[in-house]
C-alpha cells in the first residue's frame, strides 16, 4: 500500500473541514498522514483536527496568512519517507479514488507529478460545473499560466526530494510553482482529464473557479491592476535567479531569460519577441488575446 503525505493549510475552517477530513478518511488503497500549518485559527479548527481519528500532525499553529507560503513551507517540513505527496485545501471534498487514481496515472505515464480537473460544487457540494481540460502543457505555457489547482496535485518522492532542496519561500502560487519547476528541471507533469475532487465554491475562497464571464472580467481587472505583473516578478526568482545550474534544462532556462529580459523592453519588442518569436502561450484564444493586450500595455 502506498504512503501519502497530505499537506494541509488551515484557517478558520470549521464550516467545511469535517467534510474534507471525511473524504480523506475514505481514500482507497493508500495510507495517509496529514501535516498541517494553521494560521492561528480562532474558531474550532484546531479541535476538529485534534479530535479526528486520522493521523494528523500539526507542525505550526501560527502560519504566514498566505496559503501558498504555508504550502511551500510544508514541502520543506514534512519527512522525506513517503511514496507520494499531495496538497490539500480545507474546504474541498476528494473523490474516494483521488489518490489511488492519481498514483495509477503517475505510474502509467511515468510522470513525477500529476494534476487534474475538478468538479465545481456549491457550499453544499452540489456539483454544477466542471473545470477545463488542458492539453498543451509546456514550459512556455507554464511561464504565463497555471493549469492545475494545488488541491489536485500529487507528486512522487523523487520530485519531493528535489523540491525540498530549494528554499524558495515567496512564490506567486504553490500550484503554479510546481508546474513551472517540473518543466524547468525536466520532471514530467501529466494532466488528468478525469476530475478527482469537488472544488467547493463559496464566498470565502481565496481563489475561485476560472469559469464564466464573471471570472473572465475578474481576470481582466487583475491584469489591468498589475496583479499579473506582480506575480511574474515573484516567479522571476525561481525561474531566473535562485536555480540549480547543474540540474536545470538549459533550453528552458534560456527561454525564461528571454521572457524576463523582453518583458521590460518597449511595447514592440515585448509583443514581437515574447508572443510571436518565442511563442509564450496560454491555453485558449481569448486568454491569448488578453496576454497580447497585457504585453502591449506592459502588464505582464
Amino acid at each position: 500500500m502506498n504512503s501519502v503525505a497530505i499537506l494541509l493549510s488551515t484557517y478558520n475552517g470549521e464550516d467545511y473541514l469535517n467534510d474534507q477530513l471525511n473524504s480523506l478518511k475514505h481514500q482507497k488503497k493508500v495510507k495517509i498522514t496529514i501535516y498541517v500549518i494553521d494560521d492561528s485559527s480562532k474558531d474550532n479548527t484546531i479541535n476538529i483536527l485534534e479530535n479526528s481519528n486520522l493521523d494528523i500532525k500539526i507542525l505550526r499553529r501560527k502560519g504566514s496568512r498566505n496559503p501558498s507560503k504555508n504550502f511551500i513551507d510544508l514541502i520543506r517540513l514534512v519527512p522525506l519517507n513517503y511514496d507520494y505527496y499531495s496538497f490539500c485545501d480545507q474546504d474541498d471534498y476528494w473523490l474516494k479514488s483521488k489518490l489511488s487514481y492519481s498514483i495509477f496515472k503517475i505510474k502509467l505515464h511515468k510522470a513525477e507529478i500529476v494534476g487534474s480537473r475538478s468538479f465545481i460544487g456549491n457550499e453544499k457540494l452540489k456539483i454544477f460545473d466542471i473545470s477545463r481540460k488542458f492539453y498543451n502543457l509546456s514550459f512556455n505555457n507554464s511561464v504565463v499560466q497555471s493549469i492545475a489547482g494545488g488541491n489536485t496535485l500529487l507528486w512522487t518522492n523523487k520530485y519531493q526530494r528535489f523540491l525540498n532542496g530549494f528554499h524558495h519561500s515567496i512564490v506567486a502560487s504553490h500550484d503554479w510553482y510546481l508546474y513551472q519547476m517540473s518543466y524547468l528541471y525536466d520532471y514530467k507533469f501529466y494532466f488528468i482529464l478525469k476530475p478527482t475532487i469537488i472544488y467547493r465554491q463559496h464566498q470565502n475562497n481565496v481563489i475561485g473557479s476560472n469559469l464564466g464571464i464573471k471570472n473572465l472580467i475578474k481576470r481582466i481587472f487583475l491584469g489591468i491592476s498589475g496583479q499579473y505583473q506582480h506575480w511574474h516578478n515573484l516567479n522571476e526568482n525561481h525561474l531566473i535567479h535562485d536555480i540549480d545550474q547543474k540540474k536545470i534544462n538549459e533550453i528552458n532556462l534560456e527561454k525564461a531569460q528571454y521572457f524576463y529580459y523582453f518583458r521590460k523592453k518597449n511595447a514592440f519588442l515585448r509583443v514581437f519577441k515574447i508572443f510571436f518569436e518565442f511563442k509564450f502561450r496560454r491555453q485558449l484564444l481569448m486568454e491569448n488575446i488578453l496576454l497580447f493586450i497585457a504585453l502591449l500595455i506592459k502588464k505582464v
